[in-house]
C-alpha cells in the first residue's frame, strides 16, 4: 500500500515528524492498514476519519508506538468480526480511561485489541530495554495498558477466536 503522508501546515515540527514516520515505517516495516497520514501541531493522535499524529515528540520509539497504534486502529475496524468481537469481551469491565469524551462507548473493548496488537508487535521487534523506555513514558491509557500486560496471553486467545491478532 503506497502511503500518503501530509502535513497540514508545514511548519518546521510537522515536516520534522514526516521524516520521523517516514523513517519509523521503513526500518521497522509497520503494517499499513490506511493509505492517508496527516500530521498535525497541538492535535491529539486519531485514527479516524483520517490517520492524524501530532508533532509532540520526534523520539523516533514514541512515533512508532503511537503510529502503530493509530494503524492497529484501521486494522480492527476494517476486521468483519469487529462487533462480534466487541460484545464478546464485554466480559471485561470497562477501566474507564479510554472513553474519556463520552462519544465513543466501546473505546475500552477496541482498545483492549489495539493495545495488544500494538504490544505485541512492538515485543516481536524491540528488545527489552527499548520497550521498558517506550512504556516508561507513554503510557496513554495507563490502566488499559496495565490490563493487557497482565492479561497478555488470556486476550490472546480471546482476540485469536475473532481473527483479531495481526500476524507477521
Amino acid at each position: 500500500m503506497a502511503l500518503n503522508i501530509q502535513t497540514k501546515n508545514n511548519t518546521e515540527q510537522e515536516l520534522a515528524t514526516k521524516v520521523v514516520i517516514e523513517y519509523v515505517i521503513k526500518k521497522y516495516s509497520v503494517p499499513l492498514y490506511t493509505s492517508n497520514v496527516l500530521i498535525e501541531e497541538k492535535v491529539i493522535p486519531h485514527s479516524h476519519p483520517v490517520l492524524t499524529l501530532n508533532t509532540r515528540t520526534t523520539e523516533p520509539l514514541f512515533v512508532l508506538k503511537t503510529f502503530v497504534h493509530e494503524q492497529f486502529h484501521w486494522f480492527v475496524q476494517n476486521n468483519e468480526k469487529y462487533a462480534e468481537c466487541i460484545m464478546y469481551l464485554k466480559k471485561y469491565p470497562d477501566l474507564g480511561d479510554c472513553n474519556k469524551t463520552g462519544t465513543y462507548p466501546n473505546s475500552f473493548w477496541e482498545h483492549l485489541i489495539v493495545c495488544w496488537n500494538t504490544k505485541n508487535f512492538l515485543n516481536q521487534l524491540l528488545d527489552i530495554e527499548k520497550i521498558n523506555f517506550i512504556d516508561t513514558d507513554r503510557k496513554v491509557y495507563p490502566l488499559t495498558e496495565k490490563f493487557v500486560e497482565e492479561n497478555f496471553e488470556t486476550l490472546k486467545k480471546d482476540l485469536s477466536k475473532w481473527q483479531m491478532v495481526y500476524n507477521f
